[in-house]
């Protein structure tokens, strides 16, 4: 069974590991009880025969030591992914879960290998409507969006939404979701070549960001008011301090991300002013907070919204787990299209 790894943290290219370990699996002519214990997982786990995993922002932060929880060293690497389950002992529930394609939520890592054992109440059993790569995104970035316009913000129909880092995996759900429940949506993006993705996927308007600081003056042109209501950010630094400087009446601005590894600086009468706020959001944190029938709640929404392909992730480059340091620095090419999957 091969798996990623890294023993320290760095450039992830430069620092993964490829392991080899045995599968869980008994010797030739073993008898059944000794063949039954060798391929049983601990209490209230699973196992899972790893079918795909993409390679998401919040793994290589994690690599480079800069994510919100680092693990301890040596580590297995992947916190999302899908694949078949092959075995449990997790009760009625687990072998229900037997056979079945579910999403893999392993909040210690290991999506990046072969075979993954963890709880029970960590996978997700996604249905026959979704494929491997489908399901192997089922959540994080669904979930994201989902949870940041429809609950944290709550947009009303015919609001106005600014995010920056549109053409994200994030900010393309984000714009369909507008187009499905009636907000609009004002998309930021780094470069010209960004423009039709974002409006491919259903973006009301699209603002390149350049380095003169033109864009600041084009949205407030093309916002109601010139002033900002709602506003997502992924990047931080300099671009989201300057969002909080252009929120107006009780505007909002949530944090999702660190894209740009800078602190923020703005005054504090940015907020003062108009009565606005700052607020982080961690989805980690957030299902953490939830019970278990808003969780439930969640989880039907989002397979319900994939099914009809209202939400759906690109899919990009492929790669076998032989091949995980061309696959990270594919994930981060400047011009990459969809999605990039370890698949195994």
């Amino acid at each position: 069974m091969q798996a990623a790894i890294f023993r320290r943290t760095g450039e992830p290219a430069e620092v993964i590991e490829i392991q080899s370990t045995p599968k869980h699996e008994p010797p030739a002519g073993a008898s059944s009880s000794f063949a039954q214990a060798a391929q049983s997982p601990a209490k209230g786990m699973v196992r899972v025969r790893m079918e795909a995993a993409p390679i998401n922002p919040s793994d290589l932060m994690t690599i480079r030591g800069r994510y919100t929880k680092q693990p301890p060293l040596p580590a297995r690497i992947g916190y999302e992914g899908a694949g078949i389950v092959s075995a449990a002992n997790a009760g009625l529930y687990g072998r229900w879960l037997v056979g079945k394609r579910v999403a893999v939520l392993a909040a210690d890592g290991g999506t990046w290998g072969e075979e993954l054992e963890l709880p029970a109440k960590n996978v997700i059993p996604v249905g026959a409507k979704l494929n491997a790569l489908e399901a192997a995104s089922f959540f994080v970035n669904p979930a994201t969006a989902w949870l940041l316009t429809n609950q944290i913000l709550s947009i009303p129909q015919g609001g106005w939404l600014v995010q920056s880092a549109a053409a994200s995996a994030v900010g393309q759900m984000v714009c369909a979701l507008g187009k499905h429940y009636g907000f609009r949506t004002m998309n930021l993006v780094r470069s010209a070549s960004a423009i039709e993705i974002v409006k491919r996927a259903g973006g009301d308007a699209v603002i390149v960001t350049d380095d003169a600081g033109r864009w600041k003056e084009e949205l407030q042109r093309q916002l109601p008011g010139g002033r900002i209501r709602y506003a997502i950010d992924p990047v931080g630094g300099e671009l989201a301090a300057t969002l909080v400087s252009m929120l107006g009446e009780s505007g909002q601005i949530v944090l999702y991300g660190t894209l740009s590894h800078e602190p923020m600086s703005f005054s504090p009468r940015s907020l003062m002013t108009y009565g606005a706020s700052v607020r982080g959001f961690w989805l980690g944190a957030e299902m953490a907070r939830m019970n278990l029938w808003k969780k439930l709640s969640l989880v039907k929404t989002i397979r319900s919204l994939q099914e009809r392909k209202i939400l759906r992730t690109e899919v990009g480059l492929q790669f076998r787990i032989d091949e995980v340091h061309q696959a990270v620095v594919a994930a981060e090419a400047p011009q990459k299209s969809g999605k990039v999957y370890l698949v195994f």
